[in-house]
């Protein structure tokens, strides 16, 4: 297996962020190298001009990884149509796996998640709106990403009723059998 770059992608509430550990615990540590895409901070008002800068990050994160051979996989929002923007050197590979779930479960997720006045404030802050429209966006979001992913050739791993145990396994077996063929096609 060549050293990859991927991105583990999805709207809030499919289990991108949930997971990390235990992607650190079942890949490899000498091949995989897994981060939290906002783990260096989300700004208030986040926008897209913000995260195509920090996808750029990841990207050079994971150029630098390659050369050592060792995977990167990024858990956060990541949009697959916005990769003719970003520069990656020639030969490496940067691939989507989008976690996906209906619109009434990821509904139900977000407003079970946004009950506390802690995690009300910090998605105010970083959304510039309220949860309510945060949860609706997200929803709303969910099957143009999903075409978005479909017309990019991601690999799909559907979190509907699957504990996030089960959705480990599952990036888990994909990344440790990918080709460099199987999991997207944005190779550089």
């Amino acid at each position: 297996m060549n050293a990859s770059i991927y991105f583990i992608t999805g709207v809030c509430g499919v289990g991108k962020s949930a997971i990390i550990p235990r992607l650190r615990l079942r890949l490899p540590k000498d091949r995989f190298d897994v981060h939290d895409f906002d783990e260096r901070g989300v700004p208030t008002n986040a926008s897209r001009a913000w995260r195509i800068s920090e996808t750029q990050y990841w990207i050079e994160q994971g150029m630098m990884n390659v050369k050592k051979g060792i995977s990167t996989i990024i858990c956060g929002f990541a949009n697959p149509e916005e990769r003719p923007q970003l520069v990656v050197e020639e030969g490496v590979s940067v691939n989507y796996i989008l976690l996906d779930a209906d619109e009434a479960t990821v509904q139900a997720r977000l407003s079970g998640r946004y009950q506390d006045r802690e995690r009300i404030n910090e998605i105010q802050r970083v959304s510039g709106g309220s949860v309510e429209s945060f949860i609706h966006q997200n929803v709303t979001f969910l099957p143009t990403l999903r075409a978005i992913c479909r017309h990019a050739g991601c690999a799909v791993v559907d979190t509907n009723r699957q504990t996030i145990e089960m959705v480990a396994d599952e990036v888990v077996h994909r990344l440790l059998n990918d080709d460099g063929s199987g999991v997207s096609t944005n190779i550089v």
